[in-house]
């Protein structure tokens, strides 16, 4: 066994204990596992000296000099990193702790105050027209009646789907007559789908008189159908087979209990 004597790892400092016969040979340090050239005592076949130190004499690495090293650099790196990820983490369960906020505040709301907060508040429109959506019932056909005439088409799109969840049947010739006459789409649209919760035969006939109508508009003819498949049972695909079965199905046509 031969003379042993001690190096120092270039890359992360650590102390290791070597013998004579490794000199001029690789080895990995036990610590951060880089490979190293062992240096040859009183010559110079070791690795080139790391940064931040100076040669000495023999040009074996001598004296350290106060600089970076790249285990430093690693480490710091490794740091930020650390940081920027938590960082990120208490974004988004501030964003999600206010959002959560949020929504249960939305959820308290009457109805009436959720219209009024879907009109004014664009940036939260989805969401406020969910809750009041979820919360909408039958005592809310006034409520939406007071809407159907707002200037803003989504305003009059939404107050077409309340009026459906109220299934009043006082709701029928409301939604009739955004259904077939209202300028924006969006709003036949919703009135269609509205329809589909008034369940009567006249319902049937205005979804019916709504696909002569609009023709081949695939935006429309979609939102009827679909109410019509809901209120019937029926599931014709072209508009031309409601529009023929209607003609000889409505005088002894009864609308069927959706709970048989």
């Amino acid at each position: 066994m031969g003379r042993a004597f001690r190096i120092e790892c270039r890359y992360c400092n650590n102390p290791i204990t070597v013998e004579e016969q490794h000199a001029g040979k690789r080895i990995k340090c036990p610590k951060c596992q880089n490979a190293l050239t062992v240096p040859v005592p009183g010559g110079t076949g070791g690795d080139p000296e790391k940064p931040g130190q100076r040669a000495g004499p023999g040009g074996s690495a001598g004296t350290k000099d106060v600089g970076h090293r790249p285990v430093a650099i690693r480490h710091t790196g490794l740091l930020v990193g650390r940081l920027v990820k938590l960082a990120i983490l208490v974004a988004l369960a501030a964003g999600g702790w206010y959002a959560w906020s949020y929504f249960s505040a939305q959820k308290e709301k009457p109805v009436p105050e959720l219209f009024d907060e879907f009109a004014d508040n664009e940036a939260t429109r989805e969401l406020t027209r969910q809750i009041l959506l979820d919360k909408a019932g039958p005592d809310d056909l006034k409520t939406a009646q007071g809407y159907v005439k707002h200037s803003d088409p989504a305003v009059r799109a939404l107050a077409a789907e309340v009026l459906g969840k109220t299934g009043k049947s006082a709701a029928h010739g409301t939604l009739a007559t955004m259904a077939k006459s209202d300028k924006d789409v969006s709003v036949r649209r919703a009135a269609c789908r509205g329809l589909g919760g008034i369940r009567l035969v006249e319902s049937v006939d205005t979804l019916v008189e709504v696909l002569e109508k609009e023709g081949e508009d695939k935006q429309v003819l979609g939102d009827a159908k679909g109410a019509l498949k809901e209120l019937t049972g029926e599931r014709f695909v072209e508009f031309s087979e409601w529009v023929e079965w209607w003609k000889l199905t409505k005088k002894d046509f009864s609308m069927k209990d959706p709970a048989k």
